[in-house]
């Protein structure tokens, strides 16, 4: 989180948009301790880095701040892409990983099966389909 808030200053003291009145830092860190609770202990499917997972939900709401202060925090997800496509070209991230981690930030199909508004498989294909997007996007988009 201490390298996160370097390179997003004065972005996760901000509110979270929950109703909780949290910061992005402390709902980042109570979604990763939930993730370190249930999962942290299983390898994930897929082949999914635990370590690069990590980094995707350290940054899921990281456009969250920007939504909320510009009147409409359901625009989230656009500028957590705007925020999150620059950062992972500096850390050179390879297609794969750049594929699914822009996947799962720019919706809630997840989100949408934890809270039960999605069967399993129906999160997968839509999960499966939003990363086939970003696989077939121009390189030169990243």
């Amino acid at each position: 989180m201490a390298f996160l808030k370097e390179q997003f200053a004065d972005t996760y003291n901000k509110d979270a948009g929950v109703w909780e009145k949290y910061t992005l830092e402390e709902h980042t860190l109570m979604v990763m301790g939930q993730f370190e609770k249930y999962y942290g202990d299983k390898e994930l499917p897929g082949g999914i880095d635990k370590r690069k997972f990590r980094l995707i939900l350290a940054l899921h709401n990281i456009g969250k701040p920007l939504a909320v202060e510009n009147g409409d925090k359901h625009l989230q997800h656009q500028y957590t892409l705007e925020l999150v496509i620059p950062f992972f070209e500096a850390i050179t991230m390879n297609d794969k990983h750049k594929a699914f981690a822009l996947t799962i930030l720019s919706g809630d199909p997840m989100c949408e099966f934890i809270r039960g508004r999605k069967e399993k498989a129906e999160a997968s294909q839509q999960i499966h389909k939003m990363a086939d997007t970003w696989l077939l996007r121009p390189i030169f988009y990243w």
